[in-house]
């Protein structure tokens, strides 16, 4: 089975990623395209996703 993460900040996010190898995604669609169940497919069962969409150290774009 996939297990989905949503973490609320990009620390959060990267810790998961460093303890669950998870695959980043930013919407259904992304995620969707890319899904082929069972063995040998994308996501194989213990695969994890970590949606970043929400978060807000991503919302916007700075130019120092």
């Amino acid at each position: 089975m996939v297990k989905a993460y949503r973490p609320d900040s990009l620390r959060e996010a990267l810790t998961i990623m460093s303890q669950s190898h998870g695959r980043i995604f930013n919407g259904g669609t992304d995620l969707m395209v890319k899904y082929v169940p069972g063995p040998g497919g994308v996501f194989d069962s213990g695969d994890s996703v970590i949606y970043i969409g929400q978060l807000p150290e991503l919302q916007q774009l700075s130019v120092d």
